[in-house]
């Protein structure tokens, strides 16, 4: 084969992969439906960030308990620094505080809770406005979030869950 037969295929595998699962804004009518599903499970899904996360932290002294990030001394105070880069690949566990939350899961043991606000279909970064600034918990402690604070969540909808829908087979009826 010559390069262009061989780039030719190459295209068409990509394009024929990339239609069997679109990445779409994962909605409380979303989660209502997968719960709802026998073959479905929230988390057995793929979801993703829609943008870039940059989570801060400050404190005079160093903490031990923050397990990785860039870290960097200025001023007397330790900025701890983590980025979550947009379409970073997480997983979701349901959230015991309610069924409009999420806990989205971008390391191991650390989790993000994105939540369903009413008026908003969409599931986004969860967290309080303290001293003025927005913060969300992560690693039991309050980071500031000076990018992203509106993230919302996206998820793979992949054929599955397209065809998941209540079916049923009529038998029929015999002339007696």
């Amino acid at each position: 084969m010559d390069m262009k037969n061989t780039l030719f295929w190459l295209v068409l595998c990509a394009l024929s992969l990339s239609a069997c699962s679109t990445k779409e804004l994962f909605t409380q009518s979303y989660r209502e439906r997968i719960s709802g599903s026998a073959r479905l499970n929230i988390e057995k899904i793929q979801y993703y960030n829609d943008r870039d996360i940059r989570l801060v932290y400050v404190s005079k002294i160093a903490d031990e308990t923050i397990s990785g990030g860039k870290v960097e001394f200025k001023d007397g105070y330790y900025i701890y620094t983590i980025e979550i880069k947009r379409g970073t690949p997480c997983i979701g566990k349901a959230s015991s505080m309610n069924s409009r939350s999420l806990k989205v899961y971008f390391e191991q043991d650390n989790y993000l809770m994105f939540r369903n606000f009413r008026g908003d279909p969409h599931y986004q970064l969860a967290g309080e406005r303290r001293d003025g600034v927005f913060q969300v918990k992560y690693e039991g402690k309050w980071f500031t979030t000076e990018e992203g604070g509106g993230a919302r969540l996206l998820f793979v909808k992949n054929r599955t869950f397209e065809r998941e829908e209540q079916r049923r087979r009529a038998k029929g009826l015999k002339v007696e």
